[in-house]
C-alpha cells in the first residue's frame, strides 16, 4: 500500500509519500522444510520529492526499509548435495538477505 499527500511550494509541488509492502511467508523450495522457509515481514518507505512546475525536475530523498527489516529474498538448501570425507553429509544452507536501511536521494530531469 502507499499513501501520499503533495501541496504547491516555491513555484512547484512538494510531495511526501510512504509505503509498505507485505509477504505473508516464501517458501523458496517445493521440498517446505523449515530451513528454505521466509516468515512474514513488512518493508516500509519514505520519500519526500520537489517538482519544478513544468515538471522537468524533480529532487527527492528517501529511506528504503526505515524500519530496518532484516529478511531473505532468495536461498537454497545443499544439504546433501555437499559430501565430507568421512562419508557423511554437510548441510549447508546458502541465504541472500534484502537491503538493509538504506538512505538516498535522486535529481531527475524529464525531456
Amino acid at each position: 500500500g502507499m499513501i501520499r499527500y503533495q501541496w504547491p511550494m516555491a513555484n512547484g509541488t512538494m510531495a511526501i509519500q510512504g509505503d509498505i509492502d507485505y509477504r505473508s511467508g516464501t517458501l523458496f523450495s517445493l521440498t517446505g522444510a523449515d530451513t528454505v522457509n521466509q516468515g512474514g515481514y513488512e518493508v516500509a518507505n519514505a520519500r519526500l520529492s520537489y517538482t519544478t512546475s513544468d515538471d522537468k525536475w524533480e529532487a527527492a530523498v528517501y529511506v528504503n526499509n526505515l524500519l530496518d527489516e532484516e529478511y531473505r529474498v532468495s536461498q537454497f538448501d545443499l544439504s546433501g548435495n555437499v559430501l565430507i570425507d568421512a562419508g557423511g553429509v554437510l548441510s549447508l544452507v546458502e541465504q541472500y538477505y534484502g537491503r538493509p536501511r538504506w538512505v538516498g536521494g535522486s535529481i531527475s530531469y524529464n525531456f
